[in-house]
């Protein structure tokens, strides 16, 4: 039984590495991704002459999306890190159970 038990917790330990691995990829990616797009778009800018550049609202308000997406994922990576060493802090209410389903 004891075996049992210990290749279970082996056998969760795999997984729960494996989900982090995935989880991991997939945020780094979509960090990634804004910020390379923003940087892009800067070095473009810079390498046209003159002092005073023109720039599409459409590219600034892409920019600002995002990096919007990136500060949230941010956000959600930091707060999943906290949950997981800090534990979950249950803020308990009383609530009606036909407004909780509606």
């Amino acid at each position: 039984m004891a075996i049992a038990m210990y290749e279970r917790s082996q056998q969760r330990q795999f997984e729960s590495r494996r989900e982090l691995k995935v989880f991991l990829h997939s945020v780094t990616h979509d960090l990634r991704t804004p910020v390379m797009a923003s940087s892009m778009v800067l070095e473009n800018l810079l390498q046209q002459p003159g002092e005073k550049l023109t720039l599409d609202r459409s590219v600034l308000e892409r920019l600002h999306q995002g990096s919007d997406r990136a500060l949230k994922m941010i956000n959600s990576v930091i707060e999943a890190h906290n949950t997981e060493f800090n534990g979950v802090i249950v803020n308990l209410q009383p609530c009606s159970l036909n407004d909780l389903i509606n």
